[in-house]
């Protein structure tokens, strides 16, 4: 089954070379790109991906933010944090509001397919996502 990713990223350059990275997986589409926290929760919203990886320091607000938010409005989809933020009080926030992944950039494409494995891997034995 195809994983549907969403990239919040706003660097045009990082996310054209993240889709890149997803997109060398056959069974991997890249459904939408959003560069603000405000397109990331719509196309959240309107696209309903299997995936979503997300930045931390977007123009608009915070993607720990925007994660914490899609919690409490009960969007459960694999959330991987994909950011230079590598403080400990980043990554402890991030999995505390439910995030599957934290990479720290800059990351191998190595790194990328073994989260990619772990998404495939919970959602083969988890129950059905609760999506909005």
């Amino acid at each position: 089954m195809p994983v549907r990713v969403l990239l919040v990223e706003d660097d045009l350059r990082v996310a054209r070379v993240n889709r890149d990275l997803l997109e060398r997986d056959p069974d991997v589409h890249v459904v939408g790109s959003a560069a603000t926290c405000a397109q990331g929760d719509a196309l959240a919203r309107a696209l309903n991906p299997d995936l979503i990886l997300l930045d931390v320091h977007l123009p608009d607000g915070s993607g720990l933010g925007l994660l914490r938010h899609w919690r409490a409005q009960g969007l459960t989809t694999d959330v991987a944090l994909i950011t230079a933020a590598d403080d400990e009080a980043s990554v402890r926030l991030a999995l505390a509001h439910g995030a599957f992944d934290y990479l720290i950039k800059p990351f191998t494409g190595a790194r990328l397919q073994e989260l990619l494995a772990r998404h495939r891997a919970r959602r083969q034995s988890g129950p059905a996502d609760t999506r909005l």
